[in-house]
């Protein structure tokens, strides 16, 4: 599985080394590629992990950072004096990507609001980034969801078994939230 999550290139040079320490964490490969003027992809392959936990785990740090980095991004446009809306304020509504299933983007707050749609996991860092400029600390939960029912059936180890994932956010009082619901979904 390969998850790519866009971001400005302005960012800074803590932004790289979060997510290098993420991929060294979980041993993931990682790379920054230039995909257009002010703005690169990292990209990280998650195809050795085998654990439906462990891909959630590691789908899970990735949003927390990218939470983070969104509220950096929100309190920025807070002090440029150009406030960046809620995306559930009605102008993003939940949507699958349309490349489903030749890889996963976890989308950054702006690409969100100049699309206008976010799928699960999109909408769990928008959430985050939102929740902690408030002063709420929240966490990403990222969990498998079997594809099949093998209706009585032996199952195949669970490590073998095709597997969602969707993404929701627990928060600081302990209740979860589901924020593709919110939009929608």
């Amino acid at each position: 599985m390969l998850i790519e999550i866009p971001q400005r290139t302005e960012s800074s040079l803590q932004d790289e080394a979060r997510w290098r320490l993420i991929a060294l964490r979980f041993g993931l490969t990682c790379a920054r590629h230039m995909v257009a003027p002010g703005w690169c992809v990292w990209s990280f392959e998650l195809s050795d992990l085998q654990a439906p936990f462990w891909i959630g785990a590691t789908c899970s740090a990735l949003l927390a950072e990218l939470g983070h980095y969104n509220a950096r991004v929100i309190r920025a446009a807070r002090v440029a004096g150009d406030p960046l809306p809620s995306i559930f304020d009605g102008g993003v509504r939940f949507s699958r990507e349309p490349w489903e299933g030749q890889r996963e983007e976890f989308a950054d707050l702006e690409t969100v609001l100049s699309r206008g749609w976010a799928d699960c996991d999109d909408a769990v860092a928008a959430m985050l980034g939102e929740l902690e400029v408030r002063g709420e600390i929240a966490t990403p939960t990222a969990t498998a969801q079997k594809l099949h029912d093998y209706q009585g059936q032996t199952e195949p180890p669970l490590h073998m078994q095709p597997h969602a994932y969707h993404g929701r956010v627990r928060r600081a009082d302990g209740t979860i939230s589901d924020p593709a619901k919110m939009l929608g979904m």
